[in-house]
């Protein structure tokens, strides 16, 4: 009888011990971060549309100055340097105007654990010409869409950001290309299909170049500076608000070769790496240095009118794998 009370009471005491150290039923545990450290995470990305749209506007200055194959798509002219000839009668201050349009397809892979695999889907329009002393001025619109997974760590899965940049830059010596891009993105975010918040971006972006075009080759290297400025706004009740600056750098050299007057192909190669940031959370990490290759074919149809397409995969990067489709047109008069 007493081995029976023992054994009874020894049960009881074994399982009030096992209760009170959280043996029973599971417990499910939600990881919250604020919404900094979703500012962090996506300005650190490689396919962040205010980075992507600057090093648009410096890949444009810079071709269409010394008449380079373009990223957006403008004819290459092999041993001349004006991009289109100009009327005898032309101003001074309005001269060799280009409109262009692109569209950006992205499929990124998240290599983290807590990371969001994304498509995004962009547009991007422009016009730029010359103005005295041969003055480089453009206006870039860009619309991105980004189509991403839930996220484990509550970050929002879609955005729709809209861009506005204003470009400038100018030939010294024939060869070096100083200018710079410079605007506003407003970007409306949404998580699980309810709105989240938007955020105020300003960038700016200086770079310098040299080109080169030795009869059907030509080259280009441009150092690209990029620093974005990020609020948020119209935050939900408990979602709170947040600021983030971030800065990087990018380096593309660019090859080309004109196969014929109306053919031509360039490969890419590009450096980027962030050089300040705020740290990111140990749940999130973040690459700070990768490599994109890629290349490009550009096909003249008619005299003003010009064809592209383009790929680059970006590599070497620990946190994303990105692949990135352009195709567009240029028209210079």
């Amino acid at each position: 009888m007493f081995r029976r009370i023992i054994v009874l009471s020894a049960s009881l005491v074994g399982l009030s011990l096992a209760t009170s150290r959280g043996m029973g039923p599971p417990e499910h545990h939600h990881e919250h971060v604020g919404i900094d450290v979703f500012l962090v995470d996506q300005a650190a990305r490689p396919d962040a549309p205010g980075f992507r749209i600057n090093g648009f506007d410096a890949d444009r200055a810079v071709d269409a100055l010394m008449g380079l194959p373009i990223t957006a798509g403008l004819e290459t002219l092999p041993v001349s340097k004006e991009v289109a000839p100009a009327p005898a009668t032309a101003s001074v201050w309005f001269s060799h105007p280009t409109f262009y349009a692109e569209y950006d397809y992205i499929n990124s892979g998240d290599k983290r654990e807590n990371g969001q695999d994304s498509e995004a889907n962009s547009a991007v329009v422009g016009f730029d010409f010359l103005t005295i002393s041969d003055i480089l001025l453009g206006f870039t619109y860009s619309y991105s869409n980004r189509d991403a997974e839930e996220s484990p760590l509550g970050f929002p899965d879609d955005e729709n950001a809209h861009f506005f940049n204003l470009y400038t830059a100018k030939t010294f010596w024939n060869w070096v290309n100083i200018g710079v891009s410079s605007g506003y993105g407003y970007t409306s975010l949404e998580t699980a299909g309810a709105y989240s918040v938007h955020e105020d971006t300003w960038s700016v972006s200086p770079f310098v170049g040299v080109a080169h075009t030795w009869g059907p080759f030509s080259a280009s290297l441009t150092p690209t500076w990029t620093h974005t400025w990020t609020t948020t706004s119209d935050t939900p009740a408990g979602v709170g608000s947040g600021t983030d600056k971030t800065g990087k750098i990018s380096v593309p050299l660019k090859l080309g070769y004109a196969i014929t007057e109306k053919l031509k192909i360039q490969v890419t190669a590009k450096y980027t790496g962030i050089t300040n940031r705020k740290d990111a959370i140990a749940a999130l990490p973040e690459a700070d240095n990768w490599a994109s290759f890629g290349g490009k074919l550009t096909y003249q149809v008619v005299r003003p009118l010009s064809v592209y397409l383009e790929y680059a995969y970006d590599a070497f990067n620990d946190s994303y794998s990105n692949h990135n489709a352009h195709v567009g047109f240029t028209y210079s008069w």
